[in-house]
This record gives structure tokens, sequence and C-alpha cells, in this order.
């Protein structure tokens, strides 16, 4: 998984933080029960993805999506 987030330069390109800062975690933590009981592929970018639950921007939720996007593809895997 190719993870495109410049995590220290987010706030320096100008980017803004979510305004619902509720959805960005909870995306995060059904990704983690995804990988702790079916999904270990997916574990370096929730990794990745878990490392900035407390100041989420909007490229760190386009990554999520990339995710619940690879997880819709891949179900019958």
């Amino acid at each position: 998984m190719v993870l495109n987030i410049e995590s220290d330069l987010a706030e320096d390109r100008g980017e803004t933080e979510l305004e619902d800062m509720t959805y960005y975690p909870a995306v995060v933590r059904s990704l983690m029960y995804a990988v702790l009981v079916t999904r270990p592929d997916i574990s370096y970018a929730v990794t990745a993805l878990s490392h900035h639950i407390l100041q989420p921007f909007a490229s760190y939720m386009n990554a999520a999506k990339s995710v619940l996007q690879y997880l819709k593809s891949t179900a019958d895997f």
C-alpha cells in the first residue's frame, strides 16, 4: 500500500484539519479491528494512519478511504 502522506509537511502545505474530529478516529479504530481479526495485510497502512489520530488532515482521511476501498475490492480474496 502506498500512502501519499507527507506527515511532517501536512501543516506546512496549508492543509486544514478535519472539521468533524470524531469520524477519522472511528474509521481508524474500525480498520484496527480488521487488522487484528482478519486482515493483517493492511497493518502498515493502519499503523501509519493511527499516528495522526489526534490531528487529522484531509489527506489522512483520503488515505483512510483508500484503505477502505482496498478492503472492499479484495473482500473475496
